[in-house]
């Protein structure tokens, strides 16, 4: 009778021990689920080091040949411990890199077939993922003077900046070949690029001067970024018409305001002046593409503005529409309008909170996801 009590017990204890075991494998599955569709406010409470090895074999979602309409991973998001990875419109996830190391500046070629973006070890070099083949590779490989900034030129070909203390060289990488041209030098001061959307115009800005080259490298004209009692926070060019560009310029008061540019060997400015226009002021604007502007006002709402021409009057800027942004008037308070920051690319703009992500509006809809929660850059 005292071995048949032991015999039972036994096996008592063994079912408990494999209920047990059960309990767990289920645990673990459930929380591998949930790395895959979020449900929590961070990103980083979601993974452990089991899931972020399962999310690395892009077992998330295999198909990235449906990269049209909704199943399209058209966003790009870097979060505020490194993860990079891709969003579609309907929150599913594609990881890209989980290894906790400085992604910045990512960008889209027009097709969204490549993308572009800016890594820090000692320096900054630049890395491409081919979304069609699901490869991440190294683009460049400097040692001891990195990328200051890049962009797209068209589809395969990447404009950076980058040299040492004494000159910076603008330099073209070719997607197809992998290979590196120079194309002319610029002083050290310059560390920020853009381009004319008809792309004979390169823009360079130092935090004294704004420059203006032709394709060739020779000077087309010097802007002081202190200009009209006021400092030029951004300058873009919006219209077809390679040489107009608008300069958007914060005045002592903290207001933008918008000059137009002409583009001539004298650069000669007129003002648009959005004060005649909107009762409120402008506290951040950025400009999409190109005519078309997002802007933040005064009175606590989130506008786009569009530059036309009218006939008679020359050019203007005009209200377009009105973004609905719940929770907007907590943010302009006193305390935390000098920590915003407006950002924004083709058919979208963002807020920031003090560098971190607090809203992303595509095509003029909120976009709702946990993945944006304290995230640090996007591009769509």
């Amino acid at each position: 009778m005292k071995r048949l009590f032991i015999i039972v017990l036994v096996s008592i204890i063994c079912v408990l021990f494999i209920l047990y075991l059960s309990n767990i494998v289920l645990i673990r599955d459930s929380a591998r689920q949930n790395s895959i569709t979020p449900n929590n406010n961070n990103l980083n409470n979601q993974m452990n080091k089991d899931d972020r090895k399962y999310k690395n074999n892009h077992d998330v979602n295999n198909d990235t040949n449906n990269i049209h309409g909704l199943d399209q991973f058209s966003m790009v998001v870097v979060n505020n411990i490194g993860d990079l990875y891709l969003l579609n419109l309907n929150d599913n996830v594609l990881p890209i890199s989980l290894e906790n190391v400085t992604w910045l500046h990512p960008k889209w070629n027009r097709s969204k077939n490549y993308l572009a973006i800016l890594r820090l070890d000692t320096v900054k070099n630049m890395f491409l993922y081919d979304l069609n083949n699901s490869t991440l590779f190294k683009a460049t490989n400097y040692t001891l003077f990195g990328i200051d900034d890049y962009l797209w030129l068209d589809d395969k070909n990447i404009l950076f900046l980058q040299g040492d203390n004494n000159s910076k060289w603008l330099h073209n990488y070719d997607i197809d070949s992998k290979s590196i041209t120079k194309l002319f030098q610029v002083d050290a001061a310059f560390k920020e690029l853009k381009i004319s959307h008809v792309g004979d115009i390169y823009v360079f800005k130092s935090d004294e001067k704004i420059l203006l080259k032709a394709k060739d490298g020779k000077d087309v004209a010097t802007i002081p970024v202190q200009y009209q009692d006021g400092k030029v926070v951004d300058i873009s060019f919006l219209t077809t018409i390679s040489n107009i560009g608008l300069i958007q310029l914060m005045n002592k008061d903290n207001v933008i305001q918008f000059y137009l540019i002409l583009v001539t060997s004298t650069a000669a400015i007129d003002i648009i002046s959005t004060n005649k226009i909107f009762a409120e002021n402008i506290l951040y604007s950025c400009a999409f593409d190109e005519n078309n502007i997002y802007a933040l006002t005064d009175n606590k709402r989130l506008i786009k503005l569009f530059l036309t021409f009218v006939d008679n009057t020359g050019w203007i800027i005009d209200f377009k529409s009105e973004l609905k942004l719940e929770n907007l008037n907590n943010l302009l308070d006193t305390q935390s309008q000098q920590k915003l920051k407006l950002f924004c690319g083709n058919n979208f703009v963002g807020i920031t909170i003090e560098d971190n992500i607090f809203t992303v509006f595509v095509n003029d809809e909120q976009v709702i996801s946990d993945y944006l929660y304290n995230a640090k850059y996007f591009d769509y």
